[in-house]
């Protein structure tokens, strides 16, 4: 947000942060966070929400359509979100839900200007909200110090992120033979759905990792494994060209507006392993090293969080 200049920031995630609230205090959270956005939208002629689903309910309306004020939203959920709910709820947790998230969808398909982090999901938004101003705007990076020289002595491999991972190929890879011999490290993962047979070194880092400790692990590493069921924020992409690392996934095409020399696509577990051999085999070749410092320029270039501010800009103009 520094990088936005001129701008009233307001991040929500900073109300009643400590999560020890119950179903009912949940609500009322969110019922003041609505309360306090239309408060501070009245300052501003443009608010940008920048993760709308599952945060607003009403104060888009309120805005555009009291006060006249343009609303942007950037999505990150699919919308098959709006649909989906826990099993396992009480019945009036499950209506409260369904109300909530039915009011959440009427107000993004009343936005003013969508943003998508990717073309390919830009046009699943366009369709299923009927929305006619759908741009592509890359999520960014912040761009750190040079990382030290990869010096590749074992087979490590990082697995990132909870959301939209396709958690039976995670299990299938760590299941298979060819595991034996590598080292997983699992960052933020749904650990609990993780099976990994024994004599299969897996690092399981429960705690939340500061900067520098997830760094660490990231320069530990040669090769991302980035299974995906559905693509939006592509930040663990973009943490891997920075600090010079491989990125297979099982969703290339849904990644095509990051794509690099550095990211190839995986179908089935023994394709996984095929390309992670050849690549600790030649990781020592000058042809491996320079795709890591052409990946890490790419991020550097067209991801840096000031390219992406200056995008946003010629959005909020328009409107």
């Amino acid at each position: 947000m520094k990088f936005v200049q001129g701008c009233r920031v307001f991040d929500y995630t900073s109300i009643f942060s400590d999560g020890n609230y119950s179903f009912a205090g949940a609500v009322v959270r969110r019922l003041l966070i609505e309360l306090m956005t239309v408060l501070k939208g009245l300052r501003v002629d443009v608010v940008h929400y920048i993760y709308p689903e599952g945060t607003v309910f009403i104060s888009p309306l309120v805005l555009k359509h009291i006060f006249g004020k343009k609303v942007v939203m950037t999505f990150h959920l699919s919308p098959k979100w709006y649909s989906t709910y826990p099993a396992r709820e009480s019945l009036l947790k499950k209506c409260a839900r369904r109300f909530f998230q039915g009011l959440a969808y009427r107000c993004v398909k009343t936005c003013d200007h969508a943003i998508s982090l990717t073309t390919d999901a830009a046009a699943v938004y366009a369709k299923a909200y009927g929305l006619r101003g759908v741009s592509v705007v890359p999520h960014g990076i912040v761009v750190g110090p040079q990382p030290p020289p990869k010096l590749v002595v074992d087979k490590q491999v990082c697995i990132v992120g909870r959301n939209y991972r396709d958690i039976d190929f995670i299990n299938a890879v760590l299941g298979n033979e060819r595991a034996h011999g590598y080292t997983f490290h699992l960052v933020g993962v749904d650990f609990d759905r993780i099976y990994a047979p024994a004599g299969v070194a897996v690092h399981v880092h429960r705690e939340r990792l500061s900067h520098a400790q997830y760094a660490e692990v990231l320069d530990r590493c040669l090769v991302m494994l980035l299974p995906l069921t559905f693509a939006t924020a592509n930040n663990a992409i973009l943490e891997a060209y920075l600090h010079k690392v491989f990125v297979l996934t099982t969703r290339a095409g849904m990644n095509e507006d990051y794509l690099s020399d550095t990211l190839y696509e995986v179908q089935d577990p023994q394709a996984f392993f095929d390309r992670a051999d050849k690549l600790f085999a030649g990781a020592a070749g000058v042809e491996i090293q320079e795709a890591l410092m052409q990946a890490r320029k790419s991020a550097t270039d067209r991801f840096g969080w000031p390219g992406v501010v200056r995008q946003l800009y010629v959005i909020y103009d328009r409107l």
